[in-house]
């Protein structure tokens, strides 16, 4: 399932691109990611602990419609950490530690500014699917991670031109997760989390 989905997306990427104009570039994302929890019967024997440090990175693909509309999409190697407490009289230990690897596919619009001194300053909005290839609590296998998630993304930042069409890229993205990942009726966890993205363009 995995190979298919970026099989697919590298398909789509570059036929797509064939009567349009591609940039393709790689970027590196450290992002603080937490979660949303909520419980159905009030009770919270589990809840957000603290937010956590983690990173993505992979290839960035913008294609232009436009000088200033992209569609803007990519294949990212997703690494989220978060941590959470629960209630020892139900749970062992008293804290747990998650660590949740995903295949992203982000299906962004991208709109950009005319060339202002070297730089271009753009804004995004789209959503972000992602499958899920780990899922660990504690060092164990976490079985109840639902396999597909899904972002609302927002974002902006700028590109500096650096000669011809190779840019430096620089912003800030907000994820909002809102389908829940775990496959408990209790309670509800869905995640999110601010990136800063650095990379570059070609």
């Amino acid at each position: 399932m995995k190979r298919l989905l970026v099989t697919l997306a590298l398909i789509s990427i570059f036929s797509f691109s064939k009567a349009q104009q591609l940039q393709l570039g790689l970027r590196f994302n450290p992002q603080i990611s937490w979660y949303n929890i909520t419980n159905e019967n009030q009770k919270l024997y589990i809840e957000n602990d603290a937010a956590k440090l983690g990173f993505s990175y992979g290839l960035m693909a913008d294609v232009n419609f436009t000088e200033n509309y992209a569609l803007s999409s990519g294949i990212f190697h997703n690494l989220f950490y978060a941590k959470t407490s629960v209630d020892t009289s139900i749970f062992s230990p008293d804290y747990k530690d998650w660590k949740l690897q995903y295949i992203q596919i982000p299906l962004l619009l991208k709109m950009k500014t005319n060339v202002i001194n070297n730089f271009i300053y753009y804004g995004k909005f789209g959503l972000t699917p992602q499958m899920r290839i780990n899922a660990e609590v504690d060092t164990k296998v976490a079985e109840n991670i639902r396999l597909f998630n899904l972002y609302l993304t927002i974002g902006g930042g700028i590109h500096y031109l650096i000669g011809g069409n190779t840019a430096l890229l620089g912003g800030i993205t907000f994820h909002n997760g809102f389908v829940k990942i775990n496959k408990d009726d209790e309670f509800n966890i869905k995640t999110g989390y601010f990136s800063l993205d650095l990379g570059v363009l070609f």
